[in-house]
């Protein structure tokens, strides 16, 4: 069965509701490349949000909504 699309403000109320819990990322970045790492959702901005890496950099990473509403950003639980 396909899944519905979700929309900008749901993804957007997602995202307010993950802050401060640490997840798994899955980031495409083009050219069949990805990117895995576990992260803490930072900071939620209106058009973006920001992700603090749990690697030994702290790394912090800037996505957009609809980075996830075209799938190049997956979340999953830990």
């Amino acid at each position: 069965m396909k899944q519905q699309p979700m929309a900008l403000n749901e993804v957007k109320g997602k995202i307010k509701l993950m802050k401060g819990k640490e997840f798994n990322f899955e980031v495409n970045i083009g050219r069949k490349k990805m990117i895995y790492f576990a992260g803490i959702i930072d900071s939620v901005y209106p058009s973006v949000f920001t992700v603090r890496g749990k690697d030994e950099n702290k790394n912090l990473y800037t996505y957009s909504y609809n980075d996830i509403l075209c799938g190049f950003v997956k979340i999953t639980e830990l």
